[in-house]
């Protein structure tokens, strides 16, 4: 069912996602182990400048899938040029910041988070603003937001992480940026 379902989304993302286009878009996968949860889907990519536009397009597409949430993800960018949020991102606070070395936040719960600095303002943390698609929100109203590092290795190889992928070949989805329709 669940092929099926990612395969009509993978054609409903190619013909209907046009004002804005996405730049790119591929096959992924949410995972929980523990919970022995696995959702595939996909990932699309948008101008961080288009990002309002974007998500109108993306929650109106989510409801009629059927989804509760989308999620947005936003790179956080370590050295802003302009003294504004960075290019590719924004800071933790969602207002402009600028870093020079590692940067310790107080969560509201008094949880510690240390952002180590990366060499030439390059980054591993990404944000994620988890989108209602309820139809009581306007235009996908935001709610809790998670701060996460990119890790290394994946700690935990099971059945969840090694099953195939769920959707048309893969080797089809291929974003075309200029399409026909």
């Amino acid at each position: 069912m669940n092929g099926k379902a990612n395969a009509d989304l993978w054609d409903a993302l190619q013909k209907r996602l046009t004002s804005p286009r996405p730049v790119d878009a591929w096959p992924c996968w949410n995972h929980n182990s523990l919970a022995k949860f696995r959702e595939d889907g996909y990932v699309v990519m948008y101008p961080l400048g288009q990002r309002k536009e974007a998500r109108r397009q993306l929650v109106k597409l989510a409801r009629e899938f059927g989804q509760e949430v989308i999620y947005e993800f936003a790179t956080l960018s370590e050295t802003p040029s302009d003294g504004a949020a960075g290019a590719q991102g924004g800071s933790l606070r969602g207002g402009p910041e600028a870093r020079a070395g590692s940067v310790r936040r107080i969560g509201k719960d008094g949880s510690a988070l240390v952002i180590p600095a990366l060499p030439d303002g390059r980054s591993d943390v990404m944000i994620r603003r988890t989108i209602s698609t309820s139809a009581s929100t306007k235009n996908g109203d935001e709610e809790p937001t998670v701060v996460m590092r990119r890790v290394k290795d994946l700690p935990v190889e099971d059945e969840l992480t090694m099953r195939g992928w769920e959707g048309p070949p893969l080797h089809q989805i291929v974003w075309e940026k200029e399409r026909v329709v």
